[in-house]
């Protein structure tokens, strides 16, 4: 016969349970989320492949929605079939 002197009260069992099935609800997302951009990304560098020509530097400054990425520059090039976009330069100068 076994003795436990602690017993796990049911509502920490559930509530447990509860935050355990959200973060596997909201990974499930994100790694949908990511399926989806990494599609939208391979279309938007298909796309750019076919104007842009190869080894050929294409600046761009991001003038998007996410303050935090505004004014950024990257350096876009198509270069053996791919495109690359080199790092973040950052901020502009005015």
């Amino acid at each position: 016969m076994r003795r436990t002197d602690a017993k796990i009260p049911r509502d920490a069992f559930l509530d447990f349970h509860r935050r355990r099935q959200t973060y596997e609800d909201r990974l499930l997302q994100r790694k949908s989320d990511l399926d989806v951009a990494q599609l939208h990304y391979a279309y938007a560098a298909q796309q750019l492949a076919t104007v842009l020509p190869e080894n050929v530097r294409l600046h761009y400054t991001y003038q998007g929605e996410r303050p935090m990425l505004e004014d950024n520059e990257y350096v876009i090039v198509h270069r053996q079939g791919k495109v690359i976009i080199t790092g973040m330069l950052g901020p502009a100068n005015p």
